[in-house]
């Protein structure tokens, strides 16, 4: 009987890191639908288990449910200046440069609702 020696589960995130979360896919899914979400995750914890493991967080640091694999996550780089996309401006207030829109972000639920100066909007 020949003995194999397990290897160490490779790590391909760190903490900190962003990523998106897969969808399931499921037997009537469209292809042409995105299978990555829209929201964006931080990597808050790593567990050294075989397999690998993550614990996320959303933007706002509150814990998400669970725990995922490096299958099921997908590290991108977006940085504080790139660009967000605005879903719906819900309000709007002030006047002239003063002028504030209350957005609804893309991909994220209403607890990220916020307000935008109408210059920072493209």
């Amino acid at each position: 009987m020949a003995i194999i020696p397990i290897r160490n589960p490779q790590i391909t995130l760190k903490e900190d890191d962003l990523v998106r979360i897969s969808k399931a896919n499921k037997p009537f899914r469209r292809g042409y639908l995105p299978g990555w979400s829209d929201e964006v995750f931080t990597v808050a914890k790593v567990y050294h288990s075989y397999p690998t493991t993550y614990k996320l967080q959303d933007m706002k640091a509150e814990a998400i449910k669970g725990r995922f694999y490096a299958e099921e996550l997908q590290k991108i780089s977006k940085r504080s200046d790139d660009y967000w996309h605005v879903e719906k401006v819900l309000k709007t207030k002030g006047s002239g440069r003063k002028k504030e829109y209350y957005v609804k972000w893309k991909g994220f639920d209403n607890r990220f609702n916020s307000w935008v100066k109408a210059a920072w909007m493209k």
